[in-house]
């Protein structure tokens, strides 16, 4: 595998891992930014990965033999962002608030509960509770595609390696 192929899935890998442990903070200033941030990553990175998967010409299948053929710590690294991921997902989940604002200093989230889906006024903890919960889910998902584009990278320099390796 071609050094730009490494380069590419540790940088999407370790991206993936700084976004992770950002999301798993309690309180991070800055988080829009980071945020916006990670979603340029996943477009920059995750489009690369994707047209250099492509031109190795693969299918599906020969992806999949190609991933089994990265070394286990690289597969259970990219398992673990995985794993690590969906379990934050699942621990920003707001229930049913969804979009806090501050409006003339009162707070109020968007209630999908009930059958009218309505804003409601609520407390300042129930307020930062949800916004914390989808700074977290908006940290948490371009983590997931950065680990998801690691792999492809890595699959795809896989590929050309054994590629050359039958030319040769």
């Amino acid at each position: 595998m071609g050094w730009t192929f490494k380069l590419h899935g540790v940088l999407a890998g370790a991206l993936s891992a700084v976004l992770l442990l950002a999301a798993a903070a309690p309180a991070l200033p800055g988080a829009r930014g980071l945020m916006a941030a990670g979603l340029l990553l996943v477009l920059s990175l995750g489009v690369a990965a994707m047209v250099r998967s492509m031109r190795a010409g693969a299918t599906r299948r020969l992806q999949w033999l190609a991933f089994r053929c990265l070394p286990g710590a690289v597969q259970g690294a990219l398992a673990a962002l995985l794993l690590a991921g969906a379990v934050l997902v699942g621990l920003s989940g707001t229930g049913d608030m969804q979009d806090p604002q501050i409006v003339d200093g009162r707070y109020s989230v968007f209630d999908t509960s009930a059958l009218t889906r309505v804003r409601v006024e609520v407390s300042r903890e129930q307020y930062e509770s949800v916004a914390s919960g989808e700074r977290r889910l908006f940290l948490v998902l371009p983590a997931i595609l950065l680990a998801a584009t690691a792999g492809l990278a890595l699959t795809a320099g896989e590929l050309r390696r054994g590629e050359a390796r039958t030319a040769a």
